[in-house]
């Protein structure tokens, strides 16, 4: 396996700014951010403060790239993985170049995977990291982990354990073997987190942004109908949700 020296970072929200620091700090990977138009102008040159401790990581544009990176990390919001983006991620890459996305939801290694090749996507899913932006700054007190797989194409699997909350009977009628024990792990892991910590769904409904709500809540409440198994509690959380949201 060819060595990873320069990785691309698409994202400089929480989650991204988390993993420069990171990455700078544990490795000797040249880190970069990678974006165009008012983001690159924001970027370009800036000091992010991430625990304390400020960085400054260089920008590439998509369209002034002199040669392939070695890894893409893709840690943008659902609804900013647009066809632009796509081509953008699909622009830093070369033949060799992996692709992991700690994206939120279902769907992110999929589109990637059809715009740039299936066979670069690196199937993982992070969890316990609690990132936070707040006042021009970064915290995160637990880096958490990253998970990784073994199926390029993701199967049904892959894509339940993506789920914050999944209804057991749900996934069930689907094949897929979720134990209440698997739950119970999920729940140790959550208690890990900082209390001082916020979800990226909060960070959002303060900052008044649109949230990734559709694609877990959203989610569950579309398989549900499909397998004709009542979502009850998932349904009121995420119409509640959808109206805070309507109202900001």
């Amino acid at each position: 396996m060819k060595s990873i020296d320069r990785i691309a970072i698409f994202g400089a929200g929480a989650m991204g700014a988390a993993y420069a620091g990171l990455f700078t700090d544990n490795s000797d990977m040249r880190v970069f951010f990678a974006a165009r138009g008012d983001r690159f102008a924001r970027l370009d040159g800036a000091i992010i403060n991430v625990n304390g401790s400020d960085y400054k990581i260089s920008v590439v544009h998509p369209d002034r790239v002199d040669r392939p990176f070695d890894l893409v990390l893709v840690t943008l919001k659902h609804h900013h993985l647009t066809e632009p983006a796509l081509k953008d991620i699909n622009a830093l890459t070369g033949p060799d170049t992996l692709i992991l996305s700690v994206m939120n939801g279902l769907e992110s290694e999929k589109l990637i995977g059809h715009v740039c090749g299936h066979e670069k996507i690196v199937p993982a899913i992070a969890v316990g990291i609690d990132a936070v932006h707040q006042n021009n700054c970064f915290t995160f007190a637990n880096p958490g982990k990253i998970i990784f797989g073994n199926d390029p194409a993701l199967s049904n699997a892959d894509d339940i354990d993506r789920l914050e909350r999944i209804k057991m009977a749900l996934a069930r009628h689907r094949g897929i073997n979720l134990q209440s024990s698997d739950i119970d792990q999920w729940m140790e892991m959550l208690n890990t987190l900082s209390p001082d910590g916020k979800t990226s769904m909060l960070q959002d409904m303060e900052a008044k942004r649109k949230t990734e709500v559709e694609i877990f809540g959203g989610a569950v409440e579309v398989m549900g109908k499909e397998d004709a198994i009542p979502t009850p509690v998932n349904s009121t959380f995420l119409n509640l949700i959808r109206v805070m949201e309507s109202n900001q």
